[in-house]
């Protein structure tokens, strides 16, 4: 309350006073929740496949007393197949302001809404266009309000993009100074490698590569690699891997065979870590063995 006084008057002039109603800002931002209001606890997680799009409903409830606009940004860390990526949210229906927001080296769209009405909400959506070599897991967005007005700052960090497992394993084989093709099943040969001749005189020893790779967005646990001795050959060697199994897999070895029996077949796999279990194959990633065999 403010009083008015005058030089020429000792007392308080009655009836002139002034009052201050300050209006505090209030929101919520979160997902749909009913009346006016929105919830903080998170949505199921939103399924999809790479190179798919996700929407998301958000819901920005204005609980203050005066109406108020706000900018609103958003990004999600998706792994891929070559490392993170950062990918910015959309927001359709709301305004591109034209600013930008750097995050991890990537400009992250700063979107306006109109001005929302105190004790009033508004619906929108949160979307994302999934990278197509997307890696299987979850991964939270990471979304930011701010009022125009009040400067009042939100955040939403607990909804959550669910990538799906998708793909298979490709396998193929190249002998060393085969001729074309030079790719099956969407795997080059090495360099000097190809399909290899249809025929081989006695005594002539045969270098093969086989090449596997995952083609899933996941990684392929316990990978390894086998291959028999052909009809007709002597087994020479193998080598590639880490660890070596002549029994199926049931018990593995650091050291390669140096003698097989025609038709024996022997497994490879990697083992980074040396514990004589064969590792995961990376997303994306390709194991190759080599084989070698005599004609008899």
């Amino acid at each position: 309350m403010i009083g008015v006084d005058s030089g020429l008057d000792a007392g308080l002039i009655p009836g002139n006073t002034t009052t201050n109603i300050i209006l505090p800002p209030a929101a919520q931002f979160g997902n749909p929740a009913p009346g006016v209001g929105a919830d903080a606890d998170p949505t199921d997680p939103q399924q999809t496949l790479p190179s798919g799009t996700t929407t998301t409903p958000k819901e920005l409830a204005n609980v203050g007393t005066y109406p108020e606009a706000y900018t609103v940004s958003g990004y999600v860390v998706i792994q891929t197949t070559t490392g993170p990526v950062t990918v910015p949210v959309q927001y359709p229906g709301l305004t591109a302001t034209g600013e930008v927001v750097t995050v991890n080296g990537v400009n992250i769209p700063v979107y306006r809404t109109p001005a929302v009405a105190e004790k009033t909400e508004l619906a929108f959506n949160a979307v994302v266009s999934v990278p197509a070599n997307a890696t299987v897991g979850d991964y939270p967005l990471q979304q930011s309000v701010e009022g125009e007005y009040s400067g009042i700052k939100l955040q939403d960090n607990n909804d959550l993009i669910s990538v799906r497992p998708t793909g298979d394993v490709a396998l193929a084989k190249f002998q060393e100074g085969g001729a074309a093709p030079l790719s099956a099943n969407g795997i080059s040969a090495p360099a000097g490698y190809g399909a290899g001749p249809a025929y081989a005189l006695p005594g002539a020893q045969i270098n093969y590569r086989i090449i596997g790779k995952n083609n899933f967005n996941a990684p392929v646990q316990n990978f390894s690699i086998c291959d028999s001795t052909p009809t007709n050959t002597t087994f020479v060697s193998v080598s590639g891997g880490g660890i070596y199994s002549t029994n199926g897999g049931t018990t593995w070895s650091a050291t390669a065979p140096t003698n097989l029996a025609a038709g024996q077949k022997v497994c490879v796999a990697q083992d980074a870590d040396r514990n004589l279990l064969p590792d995961a194959l990376a997303p994306g990633a390709q194991f190759t063995v080599n084989f070698s065999v005599r004609v008899n």
